[in-house]
């Protein structure tokens, strides 16, 4: 009996821990362009910043050629809990560039603010945000 209740007791307070904040969230998410879903042209890049409000934390990812992207953070597990800037650098190579051209960045932020949390890490990035 004594040993269940501590049994009991430890998961309780291990449920509790988990659930306090701390830790590292793993972001996912898919680049529309309105509603509609967008994949990357040839030669085209899109990486996704994230920088906390308190400017302490951040991480970043980059769009794949079907639009969709993941945001694990400095040590690879994600990022802390909290409210996010979001930032997008895209890379487009111009209009009836030669083969091999370089894409120009263009660096904009969009306004609005990411709320990641463990209930909360699937986000769209509507690339309309940005123009």
């Amino acid at each position: 009996m004594r040993r269940s209740i501590y049994l009991m007791l430890a998961c309780g307070f291990a449920l509790a821990a988990a659930g306090c904040g701390g830790g590292t969230i793993p972001i996912e998410g898919k680049v529309t362009y309105g509603a509609q879903p967008y994949t990357l042209a040839d030669g085209e890049g899109i990486s996704v910043n994230l920088t906390k409000d308190d400017g302490a934390s951040s991480g970043s990812g980059s769009v794949t050629s079907d639009g969709s992207f993941k945001i694990l953070g400095a040590e690879g597990k994600g990022v802390p809990p909290g409210n996010y800037k979001v930032q997008i650098t895209h890379y487009v190579v111009p209009k009836g560039a030669k083969v091999g051209t370089a894409a120009s960045p263009t660096g904009k932020t969009a306004k609005e603010t990411w709320e990641v949390s463990s209930s909360n890490r699937n986000f769209t990035l509507d690339l309309s945000k940005y123009k």
